[in-house]
């Protein structure tokens, strides 16, 4: 399939890389400070374990950040793309037309009147009315889902935790549309399983060094390396995976193709 001519978003894997750029100063500083010893103002050797655990830390804010950066870009370009309401997921149809819910009957209601505005509310409240509403709207879908596209954050994204497998998958299927992106986090020496389980274990460090500053186990800048390169990789094929999605249901590539090629290969002694 030929490329789209005109990229009308910035690819958000170029900010993710950017971040991850100081990750490189900070292992720097590491290198450094490794070989130039320093002291504590009471003459004790300073540890530089704590550059390693806040390397971490690190991944895996970058990787959380990008997580959401990639969904919000590809809403917004099948907002802007989209030609119909269809390629939007139920549940942010939903959320988009609650403006439009049918008032409760009330008190100054004559019998007639009361009754027709239950009978609108009890199919509202079915959920069947927020359904049907998107096949009578004509061109305003569009506007209604982008008048409301905040709520669609703030439900969805602003309240996003833990970037892991199973909590990715469900943000994407929620917003965007796609089954199962993580299904796609396999290369060669690296199944989809182990890969996810990886992911699992440098969040479970993370989530360790946060809460109590210590770890399962002990951190070493080999675990650095092993884990920005995975973290690397996966946000490359969600880039993909979703640029081709986004294809899809616009006819239109939002970004080019992320090109991330360093593809590390499952180390157990590390993924437990």
């Amino acid at each position: 399939m030929p490329e789209n001519p005109q990229l009308n978003i910035a690819h958000p894997i170029d900010a993710y890389m950017e971040n991850m750029d100081e990750l490189t100063s900070l292992m720097t500083i590491y290198s450094h400070v490794s070989s130039h010893p320093l002291k504590t103002s009471s003459g004790e050797p300073c540890t530089t374990e704590i550059l390693l655990k806040q390397g971490i830390v690190f991944i895996v804010t970058c990787w959380d950040e990008y997580i959401k950066q990639l969904v919000t870009s590809a809403f917004d370009f099948m907002l802007a793309h989209a030609e119909n309401p269809d390629v939007f997921p139920l549940q942010v149809k939903m959320l988009s037309s609650q403006k439009l819910q049918p008032p409760h009957p009330d008190s100054f209601d004559n019998d007639v009147v009361r009754r027709r505005k239950q009978k609108v509310r009890e199919n509202w409240d079915a959920h069947l009315w927020k359904q049907d509403i998107w096949h009578l709207a004509g061109e305003g879908w569009i506007r209604l889902l982008r008048e409301n596209k905040e709520e669609v954050m703030k439900q969805y994204v602003d309240t996003f935790q833990s970037p892991r497998p199973d909590n990715v998958d469900k943000l994407f299927s929620s917003i965007i549309g796609i089954k199962r992106l993580s299904s796609d986090w396999t290369w060669l020496g690296m199944s989809c399983e182990d890969a996810k389980k990886c992911l699992n274990i440098v969040l479970n460090l993370r989530g360790d060094l946060v809460h109590t500053n210590q770890s399962h186990r002990l951190v070493t800048i080999d675990d650095i390396d092993y884990f920005s390169l995975l973290v690397n990789k996966l946000a490359g094929i969600s880039a993909n995976v979703v640029r081709e999605h986004v294809y899809k249901q616009t006819g239109q590539y939002p970004w080019l193709d992320s090109g991330i090629l360093d593809v590390p290969a499952y180390q157990q002694a590390r993924c437990k």
